[in-house]
């Protein structure tokens, strides 16, 4: 156990290393906006995100938002704590089920340095999902195991807390409950299948109730409650997927790749193993695999929940991510759990399972020599090494390449010193927030999580913007028309009687756009702005001012109408078109 502790604070150590540096990325802002309005309660915590059902994760949410404006080190806490949990988990579970043995640590250095769990746990919004479901999966094939081997219901309780635990992170932890079976069926039966499950239900009948029970009132309320956001799946899009994810992505994953990373759009990164180490890779795999099979039997069924669990994984990403099928399956972040079920399975395959009707044994007569023990440690250091470097060129891209971060980082410091400030609310380019959470991707959910005095209104005297890097600016508009020259030399356009009809050299274009009046006037008063058949109720203030209107619709004029008698109002330009920076604010 000391050994083990030993690998877990160093892995915790280097995931620290990983997550500090890094930043939030485009859901986290969702996520943080979303929290800085809502009311905390059980509405809110089941309310569905993209088909995720997580009230767990929305309480680190609501922590994290309410930590202060964009609290990295707090949000980068939780996912850290998490993963701490995780390898714990880990270590646990291999120790409970196997024995405090030496051989436990190898399984436990794969899981704790394979880069396929890293993508999950940097992003911090797939940590808050994908790292719980780990350690809920973890923890329940290990009382799983307790339970089979005695009767204490003790064990039954551990087992459904944790995978109801899970299912409070994301849907995906259902699946652990298919592991549980196989492993009853595999090791705790012996005969064809239907003489095994008849085993299995006979002598853990109770056991059995409660996880039918807890996984099909799950399954109910997500299929009734819960919009899908699933489609049936091409042939062609599921063989795409399973080969990317069977040929490349996983086989390196397992041994220490992928190596070498893509980042067509980062801080996120794909696998990109060089087609050389590829090759090499299934040749050490298959070689692997044959020599514990030809040493031990009953080692090929060890390797079923990775390739049934990943087989499962496949088809959930193909059916909610088609469109990008052909990309989706060299990213890890979908195949976190495949970290869990590949330290299980290499347990499985080579160390006995105490207490198990069939177990992975030694054989009496093996048909190989042993390994030389110079060999596996080689092997195992190996796979060790280039996981933590894998994981290490992963986080480097996060460090260096995430351009919300100095984008969101400006932007903070400009509204502090701002004060109550209204700011438009319009697109940001797609390296701070992307067409992927579109309509999210704008200024008010990157703005509102920061200060509790920014406004979004439609209708503004002292607008601002956000330019491309995250400074606030004073607000222009860059027009597709504006007013004709006015008759009234150095006034414009003159108010005579209580309305004032301002003709545009053209028709504004339909579609949302900004206008802006720029006027003179004697004294405040209010008027209404009609512009298209849309009216919109304004202050006007005295002084030579601009005033800044939302719009949507096409129109070649605008009106000012309830003007009180003897207003004295010029109006110089009336201007209609996207806005732009226009000076420091």
């Amino acid at each position: 156990m000391g050994a083990g502790l030993a690998l877990v604070v160093a892995a915790v150590g280097f995931r620290a290393w990983v997550v500090y540096p890094a930043f939030f990325f485009l859901d986290d802002y969702v996520y943080l906006d979303d929290a800085g309005s809502a009311d905390l309660g059980p509405a809110w915590l089941a309310e569905p995100y993209n088909g995720h059902v997580m009230p767990g994760a929305r309480l680190l949410i609501m922590l994290v938002a309410r930590g202060g404006p964009v609290d990295w080190p707090l949000a980068a806490t939780t996912s850290l704590v998490l993963q701490a949990c995780a390898g714990l988990a880990m270590l646990w579970t291999l120790v409970r089920v196997f024995g405090p043995r030496p051989g436990v640590l190898v399984p436990l250095a794969v899981y704790l340095s394979t880069a396929i769990t890293v993508p999950g746990f940097v992003w911090w919004a797939a940590a808050i999902n994908l790292v719980p479901v780990q350690v809920a999966l973890t923890l329940a094939v290990g009382s799983w195991v307790c339970a089979m081997r005695t009767r204490e219901p003790r064990w039954v309780i551990l087992v459904a807390a944790w995978v109801t635990l899970g299912l409070c992170f994301d849907v995906r932890a259902v699946l652990t409950l298919p592991v549980l079976a196989f492993v009853s069926l595999a090791y705790f039966a012996h005969g064809g299948p239907l003489r095994r499950a008849a085993v299995v239900l006979g002598a853990r009948r109770p056991a059995i109730a409660v996880l039918a029970a807890l996984g099909g009132a799950y399954t109910a309320y997500y299929l009734t409650q819960v919009e899908q956001i699933t489609t049936r799946p091409s042939v062609s899009v599921v063989a795409a997927l399973a080969g990317d994810v069977y040929g490349r992505t996983l086989p390196t994953g397992i041994l220490g790749g992928p190596w070498r990373w893509y980042d067509p759009a980062p801080p996120t990164a794909l696998a990109d193993p060089p087609p050389l180490l590829v090759a090499l890779t299934w040749c050490v795999l298959l070689v692997v695999v044959a020599w514990i099979a030809l040493r031990r039997s009953r080692t090929l069924r060890a390797w079923v929940p990775l390739v049934g669990y990943v087989a499962a994984l496949v088809w959930l990403v193909a059916s909610t991510r088609s469109s990008a099928a052909q990309v989706a399956g060299l990213e890890y972040r979908f195949l976190t759990e495949a970290g869990v079920l590949l330290a299980l399975g290499l347990g499985l395959a080579t160390m006995p399972l105490p207490g198990a009707v069939e177990s992975s044994s030694a054989r009496q007569r093996p048909l190989v020599a042993p390994p030389p023990r110079v060999l596996v440690a080689a092997l195992t250091t190996a796979v060790v090494l280039g996981g933590t470097w894998s994981a290490a060129t992963y986080a480097h891209v996060w460090h260096t390449r995430n351009d919300s971060e100095p984008f969101v980082r400006r932007l903070a410091a400009d509204l502090s010193a701002a004060g109550p400030v209204d700011v438009a609310e319009l697109r940001t380019r797609d390296g701070v927030l992307s067409e992927l959470v579109f309509p999210r991707n704008n200024t008010r959910t990157l703005a509102a999580p920061l200060s509790g005095d920014v406004s979004f209104p439609p209708v503004s005297d002292d607008l601002h913007v956000v330019d491309d890097d995250g400074a606030l600016s004073k607000a222009a508009v860059d027009p597709t028309v504006r007013s004709a020259p006015g008759p009234v030399p150095g006034c414009g356009w003159l108010v005579d009687g209580p309305a004032l009809t301002v003709p545009l050299d053209g028709t504004a274009p339909a579609g949302l756009s900004w206008l802006r009046v720029g006027y003179l006037l004697g004294s405040d008063t209010s008027a209404t702005l009609v512009a298209g058949g849309v009216a919109v109720e304004v202050d006007l203030e005295a002084g030579l001012q601009s005033l800044f209107v939302r719009h949507n619709g096409d129109f070649d004029e605008i009106r000012l109408t309830g003007l009180p008698a003897g207003t004295n109002l010029c109006v110089d330009v009336v201007e209609v078109g996207d806005l732009v920076p226009f000076g420091p604010a």
